[in-house]
């Protein structure tokens, strides 16, 4: 569960900053312009409204909707011409509105069973208008097999935010989830200022791929790199740290 510090701090969340986010973008552009005709983007799980904001800055219509209050309120204090939305993917209820939804960031690992996954998917589809293109991007689980890389403890330093993070995680081979547990402490002292824990699903390429076709979409690529900043789109070879797939709604 969150801490009051991660609650009242809700940018640790969110993996990627705003540095990182102008490198992110022009990517997305760049499938928006061969995979769809996208003007308006619905941004689903989108944090502190990075993303939104800046493709808004390129001229594209953007909604952003996010289940956490806080991160709502600081986007809409910090990028206030972006329309930002109290909500989470499971309730959405657009009908024909947006021509692309993007959900990165691994936000559709919190769909935890095949129901809610289902359910999203199927909203996903009614959002978008005919031809229109949904972006998911996540951790590639299939990456932890192929390359055994699952780290059950480590540690990130953010020297800007003068914070350091114990990260421990495990899987959960049950529910096909696997369990981060966050301490964080600041750097000057060694302060312990809160913690939360999160389980998240393991996706892996094919299961997304049916998901995805389940709801009436047509798969158009699958890349997979290191981090979004650094894919194009010859990374299809699947078996980095993180999963992106295009899909298209065929009716």
């Amino acid at each position: 569960m969150p801490s009051k510090y991660s609650t009242k701090n809700p940018e640790v969340w969110v993996p990627s900053s705003e540095e990182d986010a102008r490198k992110e973008v022009p990517f997305l552009i760049k499938l928006f312009k061969k995979y769809g005709e996208v003007k308006s983007v619905l941004d689903v799980g989108c944090g502190m409204g990075r993303h939104a904001y800046l493709l808004s800055q390129k001229g594209y219509y953007c909604e952003g909707i996010e289940p956490h209050p806080k991160m709502v309120k600081y986007a809409r204090k910090h990028y206030p011409n972006v329309t930002y939305k109290v909500n989470n993917m499971q309730n959405i209820k657009y009908r024909n509105k947006f021509d692309a939804v993007i959900c990165i960031f691994s936000i559709i690992v919190f769909n935890k069973s095949n129901e809610e996954a289902i359910k999203t998917f199927n909203n996903f589809y009614n959002a978008l208008k005919k031809g229109g293109v949904v972006i998911i991007e996540t951790y590639n689980a299939i990456n932890w097999l192929a390359n055994n890389s699952f780290r059950t403890h480590f540690t990130d330093i953010d020297k800007k935010a003068g914070i350091k993070t114990i990260v421990n995680e495990n899987i959960n081979t049950n529910n096909q989830s696997y369990i981060s547990e966050r301490t964080y402490y600041r750097i000057k002292d060694n302060k312990k200022l809160g913690s939360f824990a999160k389980e998240s699903r393991m996706f892996f390429p094919l299961e997304l791929k049916f998901f995805l076709e389940s709801s009436g979409f047509r798969v158009l690529t699958m890349l997979s790199s290191d981090s979004l900043s650094k894919m194009t789109l010859k990374d299809n070879r699947l078996d980095k740290r993180r999963l992106l797939v295009v899909a298209k709604k065929i009716n």
